[in-house]
């Protein structure tokens, strides 16, 4: 009191908060309507969404993130419409970003073809979701399911329910995996209603008018779902070592890219969204930023 007003200058102990590491279950869809080349395009929907995807994985914007790659539908007949297929037929195991190289030679080979098993797709991706979860529990982990059509083929065929039944499953469950789409076409009714489903709200439409389009659409939803899953909750860091922590006397600063550290405004029940507070104020385990200073 009545100092300078640098905490640096009166601090005991300092330590710097790491954001949880964002691990992205990419679900692909490559049945024959995504080789499609729409009006006013050199490329099909296929090419334009897979040259978003190694754009965005390449860029250094994406460190801290990890992208796992699995297409659907693969095989025939039962395995088909088996999750089961899905959830083991991964191709390209989880890569940390940035780095384009092994999902760039995940699309080796694959041709767009078949029909689209949107629920099996989406069983197999919560269930690789929840392995990485299981895995790395200090991670975020969400699934990304990137389609054109409805559901086509199997026993859901032309029916989102099913698959909206599993998104929601899985972010109720304890583990809370969210699921976020992203359609290509005109199908905004029917994946919102799967993305709002797994807790994501609404889907990301990609126009499909030229690739161009799509390519930059594609790494704005990208970049979106970046921003709403990297945590804004830090975990308490331990005294030093004989010491006891006063969580009374705890501060937390934010520095801009430019500009002077901030101190951020202790907000109990997060009113009005700004500041931070604890997970449980009696004996908290994590600092939480409130819903406005999070964005």
């Amino acid at each position: 009191d009545g100092g300078s007003g640098d905490l640096a200058a009166c601090a005991t102990a300092t330590a710097t908060g790491e954001l949880a590491p964002v691990d992205l279950v990419f679900m692909f869809d490559k049945s024959g309507s995504m080789d499609q080349v729409p009006s006013g395009s050199s490329m099909s929907k296929f090419q334009a969404v897979k040259a978003g995807i190694l754009t965005f994985a390449a860029d250094p914007t994406s460190s801290g993130m990890s992208a796992q790659l699995t297409f659907f539908g693969q095989g025939s007949g039962s395995a088909f419409c088996s999750a089961s297929t899905y959830t083991s037929n991964i191709t390209v195991v989880s890569t940390v970003l940035p780095d384009s190289t092994a999902l760039t030679a995940g699309f080796v080979g694959i041709t767009p073809n078949g029909n689209t098993p949107t629920e099996a797709a989406l069983g197999g991706a919560l269930a690789q979701a929840n392995t990485l979860a299981a895995t790395h529990p200090d991670h975020k982990v969400a699934v990304v399911m990137l389609t054109d059509g409805l559901p086509q083929g199997c026993d859901d065929d032309s029916d989102i329910t099913p698959a909206s039944n599993e998104a929601k499953a899985a972010f109720s469950a304890g583990t809370s995996i969210p699921t976020y789409v992203i359609g290509v076409g005109d199908l905004k009714t029917n994946l919102d209603t799967l993305a709002a489903a797994g807790g994501t709200s609404s889907a990301y439409i990609l126009t499909d008018t030229n690739t161009t389009t799509t390519n930059s659409e594609l790494i704005a939803a990208l970049e979106s779902i970046r921003g709403k899953t990297a945590s804004c909750d830090f975990p308490l860091p331990p005294p030093p070592a004989g010491q006891t922590l006063n969580i009374d006397a705890v501060n937390v600063q934010f520095t801009p890219t430019t500009g002077a550290p901030e101190t951020l405004t202790y907000n109990k029940d997060c009113t009005g969204g700004d500041g931070w507070h604890y997970d449980n104020a009696s004996a908290p385990t994590q600092i939480d930023l409130c819903e406005n200073t999070c964005n």
